[in-house]
């Protein structure tokens, strides 16, 4: 039986909304975290089938690049130091929603579908959760280039692998006026899709798991 690009696009759509239904990425109105009292709609606040941004369901978030606090530590190298995010850095789609007020987490879905995305926080979890990162700089640098920050600590961090780093990836960036393929972003460390490993970690933590994919303690 031949398989159709559109059965695999379904398929793998189908696969997201499965690890995604019931996770706190779940805003739809199954959700038991934020999530929107109306719409049955999954993967809406991210995607659409038609439209968009190349599929991608929203606006960029209101937070200019630039304003991002940012890690800072008289121990970071000069890569970490050096960490910027611009409009075209990977980690500025997750802060369409996680550098934004709660109104602005259905606010900014591009093609609503007619649904009501307007989100509720029944928790109340959204300003403690620490993840507003406009509001606090106590989160893992982003935005630097893993190969500098490798060759000024090379006994202290994990060679590279292609443009993967063990089993992280890392990404494509404008960094300083200059492209790079090996830049450290959210995507890096979280996969959306998968809530196997809490907090959406791409590597299971025990045991400090996550962190020597990349640290040589």
């Amino acid at each position: 039986m031949k398989t159709t690009t559109a059965t695999l696009l379904l398929l793998l759509a189908g696969a997201a909304q499965a690890t995604v239904a019931g996770s706190k990425h779940d805003l739809s109105a199954t959700g038991t975290g934020i999530h929107s009292p109306t719409t049955p709609q999954v993967c809406l606040f991210c995607h659409t089938p038609h439209g968009g941004l190349s599929l991608w369901n929203r606006a960029p978030s209101t937070t200019a690049p630039e304003s991002i606090r940012l890690y800072a530590s008289p121990s970071l190298s000069a890569a970490g130091s050096a960490a910027r995010l611009d409009g075209k850095s990977r980690s500025m789609l997750c802060l369409s929603c996680h550098g934004e007020p709660l109104a602005n987490i259905g606010g900014l879905v591009l093609n609503t579908l007619g649904n009501d995305m307007a989100v509720v926080d029944p928790r109340g979890t959204w300003t403690t959760s620490g993840v507003l990162w406009d509001r606090v700089a106590v989160n893992h640098p982003i935005g630097f280039d893993y190969a500098q920050a490798l060759a000024a600590k090379p006994t202290r961090l994990e060679p590279l692998s292609g443009t993967n780093v063990g089993l992280l990836p890392l990404f494509n960036a404008t960094a300083q006026g200059s492209t790079v393929t090996t830049s450290m972003e959210c995507s890096t460390c979280h996969t959306v899709h998968d809530a196997t490993n809490s907090p959406f970690l791409r590597v299971d933590n025990a045991s400090n798991g996550l962190c020597l994919a990349c640290h040589i303690r």
